[in-house]
């Protein structure tokens, strides 16, 4: 009824998944029952009616394919277990595992033809050759997790093309299921040479997958970025605006309260006077750095920083920006000052010496020279090379270093950043080129 040779092939696939499936979110289900469908899976693998379909013929390799199918959704099953995954993430993860499992079967095979192993049953299933298989599968398995499987991630709701997606893993599927199945000749030199083109192929086809996977998660995320840029040049359109009327209106206020005060019988309580004028002078201390947008950024900021019991401090020369564009210094900053802003926020309000934000900008030597400082609590994540974003919904945010990396490069400049003792140190040097360009990239 059961005959456990046939379950080798579930195992193998059972192997190959954690090569893809590495950076998923962990599964909400109980590791009880993640065992249940292993073992459940593993017992249904062994079923000895599966040998019967080899005296049917055509028709038995049409079974076949059955068979393959029902081993493959039983793997997914397992996956689906341990990791949190929409369909479409799935059957990709599913997929790229079936096609490793079978480039380390047909890297073995090669071998066994190469070398002359004999590959009868009895000879096949015997200790050395199911080490040496073993063997092979792991250096397989692990040059595909080193090179490609590391990196990958799947994320269905940046996926840009869905047929191309499916096109892409039903074809690779079919190579992997078919071609053992109708395309193996008996003959010793013409098996090696198809084992060989189907190894290619079926290497082909992970890299190809993994590589659509990569771009569509760039074109996601540079189609996100330009929507927050455009949503920033907005934010400063209105901000300007609204910081015009401010000003006007609270010059207008002192004016008049200066004149209530002089034309008073007796003079006004002082300090309901004073009250007034503080209430007043918080609209009119705005920064003066010698370029507009700057002053509308850093005045923005501070309020924010004001509302938050944050100390920011800047030394700014404004003019040392002038070669930029207004989105580009908008972007730049502003997401510069977002994220100290977003991490000061985290620190206990009681600790005020903490919850500081020092920014430097200004001109040495030809260069544009941009330095921050802030405290942080906790342990800084990296990840590709970017701090990882402390906010929940990573889906909008997370974009912030990506932003200015974008922006430095535009320009040409070099980026990095230290953590040392719970205190984020940001230094940018961009070179400053006077160009004819410089004029027509205004805005």
């Amino acid at each position: 009824m059961l005959d456990f040779r046939q379950s080798f092939f579930f195992l193998e696939l059972l192997a190959a998944a954690p090569i893809f499936c590495s950076n998923m979110k962990p599964g909400s289900r109980s590791p009880l029952t993640g065992l249940l469908v292993i073992l459940s899976s593993f017992l249904l693998s062994s079923l000895s009616v599966f040998y019967r379909f080899q005296s049917y013929g055509f028709a038995g390799k049409i079974m076949w394919v059955g068979y393959y199918l029902l081993i493959f959704c039983l793997m997914a099953a397992v996956v689906l277990c341990y990791r949190k995954a929409t369909v479409m993430e799935l059957l990709v993860v599913a997929v790229l595992s079936y096609s490793a499992q079978h480039l380390g079967y047909n890297i073995w095979m090669l071998i066994a033809i190469g070398t002359h192993l004999p590959l009868s049953i009895e000879t096949v299933f015997s200790a050395p050759y199911l080490l040496l298989q073993a063997a092979c599968y792991l250096a397989v398995y692990l040059t595909l997790y080193f090179t490609v499987g590391r990196q990958f991630e799947i994320d269905s709701t940046k996926i840009r093309n869905r047929r191309q997606w499916l096109l892409s893993c039903f074809s690779l599927l079919f190579i992997a299921i078919a071609f053992n199945l109708f395309f193996i000749p008996a003959d010793g030199n013409a098996r090696f040479s198809l084992f060989f083109i189907d190894s290619i192929c079926t290497l082909f086809g992970i890299v190809t997958i993994c590589l659509i996977t990569k771009r569509d998660a760039l074109e996601n995320d540079l189609a996100l970025m330009g929507q927050i840029w455009r949503l920033r040049q907005e934010h400063y359109e209105i901000t300007k605006e609204s910081m015009d009327i401010i000003n006007v209106k609270c010059h207008d206020m002192q004016k008049a309260i200066s004149s209530l005060y002089v034309n008073r019988a007796g003079p006004m309580d002082q300090d309901t006077l004073d009250e007034i004028r503080n209430s007043i002078r918080i609209y009119d201390a705005v920064f003066h750095t010698g370029n507009e947008a700057l002053d509308v950024l850093l005045t923005e900021k501070s309020f924010l920083c004001r509302n938050d019991d944050i100390r920011f401090t800047c030394a700014v020369d404004g003019g040392a920006v002038d070669f930029m564009s207004t989105a580009d210094i908008y972007a730049l900053f502003g997401n510069i000052l977002d994220n100290a802003i977003e991490a000061v926020r985290l620190l206990p309000r009681e600790e005020d010496s903490r919850r500081v934000i020092d920014c430097t900008i200004r001109a040495k030597n030809s260069f544009l020279v941009i330095q921050e400082q802030n405290y942080y609590d906790g342990v800084l994540k990296i990840k590709s090379g970017f701090p990882v974003t402390c906010k929940q919904d990573t889906n909008y945010h997370g974009f912030g270093m990506k932003s200015i990396q974008l922006v430095v490069d535009k320009y040409g400049g070099n980026l990095s950043f230290s953590a040392n003792e719970n205190i984020f140190v940001l230094d940018i040097l961009i070179p400053i080129e006077k160009r004819e360009s410089d004029s027509e990239r205004k805005c």
